[in-house]
């Protein structure tokens, strides 16, 4: 069976230590006055350090041509072979040949149980729909179960291809069209004719979604890939932009964005994202300490300096400001 994809998993995460009371006496918020919202800051979103991609078996190429070692070799709807499928905006689609109408396209719920028949490794491998879900509120990507199995074409033998989320317990994907992901480096680029399944257990899947609390909402065909880019290295907290993550899940961040997506608030700065990663990082960012974290294949972002300055490199070449929700006594 195959193990869902983890995107380059710290060896050792843990958790930063405790300060005592004379540490917290001593370290003074790093923020204004008016980001320490508390109590009533917005709902801060979960971060990750997983990537989320179905290994191996995302993306799939459309158009039956071998991809990273995998092809699809049909995709059965209802009973029928599609003629071809893809996906748009969140949404997947099938053609159904018919003999009055040419081809019919079904998608939503049409496509319940639909069956891909994939070849991997020179073997059989088999993905099933197996439960399909609108767009929570205000989302835009449905919401699909999905199950494999390698032993034969039975459904009774399928296993779910997902991992839990750490929000809802759930073991769902959405879906991606014409991009890829490299897992190893966390590049987003172009690609036609390809479909890319993202469990929301990992950040390609959950970045899209502001409903079902994961309080996202980026979105790529809204934003741009580049951007999209940005948003996964942010809930990554990928600092040095080469594909490496420096969290751990569930730890709770808040941040403000160019297009007004996420909703403000925390009381310290976590790190301001630009093209290529942070462009600095704060002096107690997420789970490691700035001087824990380590840029092996380039050069570390310097240590985001006053709140003005900080303001200021946000405004003039920052994407996402990502902030901590602690809450540090003052003295």
């Amino acid at each position: 069976m195959l193990a869902a994809d983890k995107l380059l998993f710290a060896a050792s995460l843990s958790l930063v230590a405790a300060c005592d009371s004379q540490d917290l006496a001593a370290f003074q918020p790093e923020e204004e006055v008016e980001l320490r919202c508390a109590p009533n800051c917005p709902p801060a979103s979960g971060n990750t350090e997983w990537m989320g991609s179905l290994y191996p078996i995302s993306p799939l190429d459309t158009l039956g041509n071998d991809y990273r070692g995998i092809k699809v070799e049909s995709l059965v709807v209802a009973g029928y072979t599609a003629a071809g499928f893809g996906a748009f905006e969140g949404e997947l689609w099938a053609d159904i040949p018919n003999p009055h109408f040419g081809t019919i396209r079904l998608w939503g719920q049409q496509l319940l149980g639909a069956r891909f028949t994939l070849t991997f490794d020179g073997k059989p491998r088999y993905l099933t729909i197996s439960a399909v879900q609108p767009p929570p509120a205000g989302d835009s990507h449905w919401l699909y179960g999905l199950k494999w199995d390698d032993d034969g074409p039975d459904p009774g033998d399928d296993t779910p291809a997902c991992l839990k989320d750490q929000v809802n317990g759930e073991q769902l994907a959405i879906v991606h069209d014409d991009l890829d992901i490299d897992t190893a480096t966390g590049d987003v680029f172009a690609r036609a004719n390809t479909v890319y399944f993202a469990c929301l257990h990992g950040a390609a899947g959950k970045a899209t979604l502001e409903g079902k609390g994961f309080n996202f909402g980026f979105r790529p065909f809204e934003l741009g890939l580049a951007n999209f880019e940005i948003s996964l290295r942010f809930i990554l907290a990928d600092y040095c932009g080469d594909g490496h993550s420096w969290t751990q899940d569930k730890t709770n961040i808040h941040y403000q964005d160019l297009w007004n997506i996420g909703a403000g608030g925390g009381l310290t700065t976590d790190a301001v994202w630009g093209q290529n990663g942070a462009l600095c990082i704060g002096a107690h960012p997420r789970v490691y300490d700035y001087d824990e974290i380590e840029c092996p294949l380039g050069v570390k972002p310097p240590l985001c300096g006053t709140p003005a300055q900080t303001q200021t490199l946000f405004n003039n070449q920052g994407v996402i400001w990502s902030r901590n929700p602690w809450l540090i006594p003052i003295p």
